[in-house]
């Protein structure tokens, strides 16, 4: 798992069942995760206009909300 905040959409990196999918979320104020927890995510698809092409309408994934439900063995934050 990884954060990233260089774009204008804030993105999280969540590997899952050996896939990766990434999540705007718009809260700067994220949890803090060490790389390996084990953690539950509210997500849903909404509508997405990126600056510069008002006239695109996109769908993304957004992470409403997530919870850490076990911890892991490595002392790496990402945040």
């Amino acid at each position: 798992m990884k954060f990233n905040d260089d774009y204008d959409e804030f993105l999280i990196f969540v590997e899952t069942n050996n896939d990766t999918i990434t999540l705007i979320y718009n809260n700067e104020k994220q949890n803090k995760y060490n790389k390996g927890d084990k953690i539950t995510i509210n997500w849903k698809i909404d509508s997405i206009r990126y600056a510069g092409d008002s006239e695109f309408l996109g769908f993304k994934e957004f992470l409403i909300s997530s919870k850490k439900i076990e911890n892991s063995t490595s002392s790496k934050l990402y945040q």
